[in-house]
């Protein structure tokens, strides 16, 4: 909605209906309807409209379509403008101990089979599909927070939890700056131009 507000076209895509009912009423309430667009399909089968879009914006969703991540987001591509913006803020998991930590610790996030997160093959599908994409570490510390404020409940949870999840998210940006560490974020921003020759 906020993209929406400032005045751009908006064309939103999710595989749940309810998501997409959800989002309709939002556009509604902040009067950005005629903004804003929803298709419900999967990325992979959605009919958007080639060379239309000027940002493509994917937002925690490649995880969940690793199967077929290379057709997924050709598909995708193919509505992106020559030299769209692309961004994705996607989980990853570049570390070896990291990945197997993930598999002891009883903190289960999967929603879809195969889901889990984006690994080094994975992100170079996609430095293939979109050149020159550039990536963001965030999230080492940062994966405490689940443990500092159950439920991700930030504005509802005690200052002192707030403190503390604002301390662990600063030393997380001071350390991941540096390139030898950023292979322990859990979340990467990823930007890129879709080619202008395509």
């Amino acid at each position: 909605m906020i993209l929406a507000k400032l005045g751009a076209r908006v064309t939103g895509l999710d595989v749940s209906p309810a998501a997409v009912e959800l989002a309709r009423q939002r556009a509604a309430i902040n009067g950005v309807s005629d903004l804003a667009e929803f298709v419900c399909a999967p990325l992979n089968a959605a009919n958007l409209p080639e060379r239309s879009f000027d940002v493509i914006w994917i937002d925690n969703v490649l995880h969940h379509v690793l199967d077929d991540l290379d057709g997924t987001m050709r598909h995708l591509l193919e509505a992106a403008k020559p030299g769209a913006l692309v961004l994705c803020i996607e989980p990853v998991n570049l570390n070896r101990t990291l990945r197997k930590i993930r598999f002891l610790v009883p903190v289960h996030t999967e929603v879809t089979p195969g889901e889990r997160p984006l690994e080094r093959p994975d992100l170079a599908v996609l430095e293939t599909l979109i050149p020159g994409l550039t990536r963001r570490h965030f999230d080492f510390l940062g994966r405490l927070t689940r443990f500092i404020i159950p439920a991700f409940r930030y504005e509802r949870a005690p200052a002192w939890r707030r403190i503390l999840c604002d301390v662990v998210h600063a030393v997380d940006r001071v350390v991941l700056r540096f390139p030898i560490f950023e292979e322990l974020g859990g979340m990467g921003i990823l930007r890129g131009n879709v080619s202008r020759s395509r």
